[in-house]
């Protein structure tokens, strides 16, 4: 019967060795963290890497023989001895201990972290101690806090979500802004999607992530309750150095008071600040939406240029104050003439507009009769010094045409100087200011106009 035998050798078995304890010093020499040998029956220190001293202050050779115990601090006793005192088994077990103090060379503390192994078989055992130097560790702790704590108190919402899209982390400001209780839990886990309305903003947003990372812009989000407000939103993805996804932050300030502010800015540069009519900003703003209605209609419009007449002889005569109440007199007669969703402006110092819808073919006289009747019963109730005179000019066109309402404004001004000529020619301003009424013509040669 044959014999098995080993391939190993007396000489290669001491080979291997000689290399392993190479390798071992190699770790020793440089290690960047304290590595400590114990042996377990006594604590005393084996063998200490050469960290030490950059660490501690002190030389390796010198603490070789020393106990474990003596490098900490007196008061300490975390690993005071066991009750039988002949052994630290027991005392230092396999585990992690956070800024465990030691004392260096020099008398002064310092924290480190401590890893502790067991390690040994039947004949021997060791205790394989790990210390690592704790001040960067908190040191990166404190960076770690103090961005939370920021994120915390952030005056704008802010919400983090992993790359399926539901969120891990909403801070205090999304909380209240939203609607919940102020405990994260609520939100955790909960599908992004459900804090904002599913509309083109919100899928551009979706989008834009996917292809760039990216993305800035104004969104509609969703209350608790259900109520609606605008947001500006502000979304970036976080990589790792090679690239990959780690998670999505989400930036939301609440600009409803904003929304509300420019709405009414843009109200007032529409509006003449005198009268409460709209300008002529407004009414080229507003007039294109009476446009659009007017073409799903299948309407036509109307443009009345309106002329305050003597309106220099009634400040002459009496003051820039009564001469701003005539305005504002005329103003009023215009907005009683029309109806609710035509369009009254004060275009200048003394001219106003009416841009009017109307079916086809309908003509001018419903307007014009009410314009007339408004101002006369103005006149007879009035216990101004003065009565009310307008020119007035009228131009009619199909809403579809190019530049339609710059058009009809500027046809419907040339039939209003004409109209005004006529009347100047034949009646004097003081004729015009004790009897007031309307001059009318309009765009086409109109026998009624003169």
């Amino acid at each position: 019967m044959r014999s098995v035998t080993s391939d190993r050798t007396p000489s290669s078995e001491l080979a291997e060795l000689r290399a392993g304890i190479k390798r071992l010093d190699l770790i020793f020499r440089n290690a960047v963290d304290i590595i400590v040998m114990i042996d377990a029956s006594n604590g005393q220190i084996l063998r200490v890497s050469d960290a030490v001293r950059g660490h501690l202050g002190y030389e390796p050779s010198g603490l070789v023989g020393m106990s474990f115990t003596e490098l900490l601090p007196e008061e300490d006793g975390s690993f005071s001895p066991t009750p039988s005192g002949d052994s630290l088994r027991g005392m230092i077990l396999d585990g992690v201990f956070l800024e465990q103090p030691l004392l260096a060379e020099d008398g002064s503390c310092r924290d480190f972290d401590m890893t502790a192994s067991l390690v040994g078989n039947n004949h021997e055992s060791l205790i394989l101690v790990t210390l690592r130097d704790a001040t960067e560790r908190k040191r990166y702790e404190e960076k770690l806090h103090v961005r939370n704590s920021a994120l915390d108190s952030s005056l704008s919402a802010t919400a983090i979500a992993a790359c399926d899209w539901t969120v891990t982390y909403a801070n205090e400001a999304l909380l209240t802004t939203w609607g919940f209780d102020c405990h994260e839990e609520e939100l955790s886990g909960m599908p992004l999607r459900d804090l904002w309305v599913d509309d083109d903003s919100s899928r551009s947003l979706r989008d834009q992530m996917q292809i760039s990372g990216k993305w800035t812009g104004e969104i509609t989000c969703v209350r608790k309750n259900g109520e609606e407000f605008p947001a500006l939103t502000m979304a970036n993805t976080v990589l790792t150095e090679t690239g990959d996804r780690v998670c999505m932050v989400f930036s939301f300030v609440d600009i409803t008071a904003r929304r509300k502010l420019e709405e009414e800015l843009t109200a007032l540069s529409l509006r003449d600040s005198l009268t409460g009519l709209y300008n002529r900003r407004g009414l080229l703003a507003v007039g294109e939406e009476l446009l659009k209605t007017a073409r799903r209609n299948d309407e036509e419009i109307s443009v009345f240029f309106v002329d305050l007449d003597c309106l220099k002889r009634v400040n002459d005569l009496y003051g820039h104050d009564e001469g701003d109440e005539v305005l504002c007199e005329v103003a009023s007669i215009l907005r009683s003439a029309t109806r609710e969703h035509d369009l009254a402006c004060r275009i200048g110092g003394d001219e106003f507009a009416l841009l009017i819808r109307k079916k086809r073919g309908s003509g001018v006289s419903p307007i014009r009769k009410r314009l007339t009747a408004s101002l006369d019963e103005h006149n007879r109730s009035s216990d101004k010094p003065c009565r009310i005179s307008i020119s007035v000019g009228c131009s009619s066109g199909d809403p579809s045409s190019h530049d339609v309402i710059a058009d009809l404004l500027l046809r419907a001004d040339r039939a209003m100087y004409t109209a005004k000529r006529k009347k100047k020619l034949a009646r004097s301003d003081e004729d015009l200011l004790s009897c007031g009424g309307v001059t009318w013509r309009e765009d086409a040669d109109d026998p009624e106009s003169d």
